[in-house]
């Protein structure tokens, strides 16, 4: 278990817990001001990201046993913040949001660094990612589009889209009504995916959206689908710029 505790006054400090061990901290970055979370670990719990201070704002790191918590950069230009979300099972890939112009939706693996991951608005930039597949290879979170917040699906052949489209287009489901406001989960195998909209009744629920038959997601084969809808209670949208904003958003990576 990964998280972030009060360990002295006015500082938190990100921790991981096992039966062995207990809750241990896993310190901060140095020059920042004592200030980290933990939001996500790897599938085995050896690696784990989330968000520490620095001088002049915030970055996400990288922790593992071996090499401590490491600083991974941010987006160039605009502010100096970025939030490690989520990671794949061998903690090789990790997603989440950082600044460029505005706030944008990032992927980061050792070979290619921090990689902005755009937006669905051309016009407007503001996107966050929540969740990625087992492999790293599947991306989901929210963007801006037209004055909103909409689901995304990202992959690296066919980039960041709208999931309710891709839905609807790829899939064939009847969405009449529905707006998909933002993913917040995928499973291992990026066939089952989870999040929040609006019912047309104009109320949020919670959705999961399942691809049932065998293979992959993104392959744009014709599948039967099905939406679940459940009551959704409570905020998950984490748009502060603050190490103590993310702290009181509501993380709905499935991690926590």
């Amino acid at each position: 278990m990964v998280g972030y505790s009060s360990s002295g006054p006015n500082r938190w400090e990100a921790f991981r817990w096992t039966a062995a061990t207990g809750m241990v901290g896993l310190g901060d970055l140095p020059g920042g001001e004592d200030d980290s979370g933990a939001f996500a670990g790897s599938a085995n719990g050896n690696v784990v990201t989330g968000t520490a201070s620095v001088p002049g704002g915030q970055e996400f790191f990288r922790w593992t046993a071996q090499t401590g918590m490491v600083g991974l950069g941010d987006l160039p230009g605009g502010q100096h913040y970025a939030v490690g979300m989520d990671l794949s099972a061998d903690g090789s890939v990790i997603v989440g949001v950082g600044y460029s112009s505005n706030l944008e939706a990032f992927r980061w693996t050792a070979d290619t660094g921090m990689v902005g991951l755009g937006g669905l608005d051309p016009n407007f930039l503001d996107s966050l990612a929540w969740a990625t597949s087992e492999d790293g290879s599947i991306v989901v979170g929210r963007s801006a589009l037209s004055g909103n917040f909409s689901a995304f699906i990202w992959d690296g052949e066919q980039g960041m889209r709208e999931l309710r489209s891709v839905l609807i287009n790829d899939y064939g489901l009847n969405l009449s009504g529905w707006t998909l406001l933002e993913a917040t989960g995928i499973s291992a195998n990026g066939r089952a995916i989870t999040g929040i909209g609006r019912n047309p009744s104009g109320q949020h629920e919670a959705w999961l959206a399942i691809i049932p038959e065998p293979g992959t997601f993104l392959l744009g084969v014709i599948a039967v689908m099905r939406l679940v809808f459940a009551p959704h209670r409570g905020a998950t949208a984490c748009r502060g710029h603050s190490a103590s904003e993310v702290r009181d958003s509501q993380i709905a990576t499935g991690d926590i």
